[in-house]
């Protein structure tokens, strides 16, 4: 008997399984591939300061820096930069 069940063990599921089982519940994480973070998908985004807390930098999986966030809402366009939490 699970206390969670996460579908999908990329970055997002296997970071809230890994959130969760640090938190004394009995996790279930379920990926339909063969290995987990491949093949990357195009809305996968995580914190490198995240990924440094769950201790997921060592693991093989293609990483692309997002430094700014570019949001267009009709005539308006917001840029949101971004840095590290750490600093």
């Amino acid at each position: 008997m699970y206390d969670v069940v996460i579908v999908g063990g990329n970055l997002a599921g296997a970071s809230a399984a890994i959130s969760a089982s640090l938190r004394g519940l009995n996790v279930a994480l379920i990926e339909r591939n063969k290995q987990p973070f491949m093949p990357a998908h195009c809305g996968e985004a995580i914190h490198t300061d995240i990924l440094e807390y769950f201790d997921l930098n060592n693991l093989d999986y293609m990483k692309n820096p997002i430094n700014e966030i570019i949001i267009n809402v009709g005539s308006k366009q917001y840029d949101i930069k971004l840095k590290s939490l750490s600093k």
